[in-house]
C-alpha cells in the first residue's frame, strides 16, 4: 500500500503540473456539477472551495494508487485535519460518493469497510473475490505427467511426452517453462502465471479451452 506520505506528495507534484491541475479540475467540476448536495451547505462560496480542495486531494491520492498499481486507499492514508473527511463529502454529496451498502452502486467513488476506490475497481475486485470463491473447474489430467518431481524447471515426465502433445500447432512447439505453466493450471485449484513472453500465460488458457475448460 502506497505511504501517506508519498499520496501527500503525489498531490503537489500535481499541482505543479499545468497538464494535471488542469485535468483535476475540470474533472472535480463535471463531478460536482453532476452532484446534488443532500443537505444545504453553509456559507455555500467558502464550503464548495473546501470540497474542492477535499474532491482534489482523493481524486489525485486515488489515480496515484492506481498508477502504483493499487485499486484503493485506506481512508486513513490521507490525512484532513481542515478539510472535509470522504466520509463528510459523502454525507453532503450521495451521488457523488457511494458506500458498498447501497442498492444502486451508480457514484463514481465507493465507501467500503475503511477503503475507498472508483467504482469501477470495487466493483472488479467483488467480480474476483466472487471467483475465487466459486469451486475451480479441474481439467482431466493424466497423472503420469505429475509421476516426476519437477526440478530446476525441467520434468522428465513431461518431455517424455509426444512432440505433438506439446504443440499449439505444426509449426510451434512449446518449451519446458510454458509445459509446466499449462500443467500447473490444469492441475490446482487455483494458479496464478505472471511474467513476460513466453512464460506460458496463454498456452495455460490455450490447452484449458481445448480440453474443455469454459472459464
Amino acid at each position: 500500500m502506497t505511504t501517506p506520505g508519498r499520496l501527500m506528495d503525489s498531490t503537489a507534484n500535481n499541482r505543479s503540473n499545468p497538464q494535471a491541475d488542469a485535468f483535476l479540475q475540470q474533472l472535480q467540476h463535471t463531478l460536482l456539477t453532476l452532484a446534488k448536495p443532500a443537505q444545504p451547505v453553509a456559507d455555500t462560496d467558502k464550503q464548495m472551495s473546501i470540497l474542492t480542495s477535499a474532491l482534489q486531494r482523493w481524486i489525485a491520492a486515488l489515480y496515484h494508487a492506481r498508477h502504483n498499481g493499487d485499486g484503493y486507499l485506506n481512508i486513513h492514508d490521507i490525512g484532513t485535519r481542515q478539510l472535509p473527511s470522504i466520509s463528510e463529502l459523502q454525507a453532503i454529496f450521495p451521488a457523488l460518493i457511494s458506500t458498498a451498502s447501497d442498492d444502486n452502486l451508480t457514484a463514481p467513488i465507493v465507501i467500503f469497510d475503511r477503503f475507498v476506490a472508483f467504482c469501477r475497481d470495487y466493483l472488479l475486485f467483488q467480480q474476483i473475490a466472487n471467483y475465487l470463491q466459486r469451486p475451480q473447474q479441474l481439467l482431466p489430467l493424466d497423472p503420469k505427467l505429475l509421476e516426476t518431481t519437477v526440478s530446476d524447471g525441467q520434468s522428465p515426465a513431461i518431455n517424455e511426452k509426444p512432440s505433438a502433445f506439446w504443440a499449439l500447432s505444426a509449426t510451434t512447439r512449446l518449451h519446458h517453462q510454458q509445459q509446466l505453466a499449462a500443467v500447473a493450471a490444469a492441475s490446482l485449484p487455483f494458479c496464478i502465471i505472471s511474467g513476460g513472453a513466453g512464460t506460458g500465460k496463454t498456452t495455460a488458457v490455450l490447452y484449458y479451452q481445448r480440453r474443455g475448460g469454459n472459464r
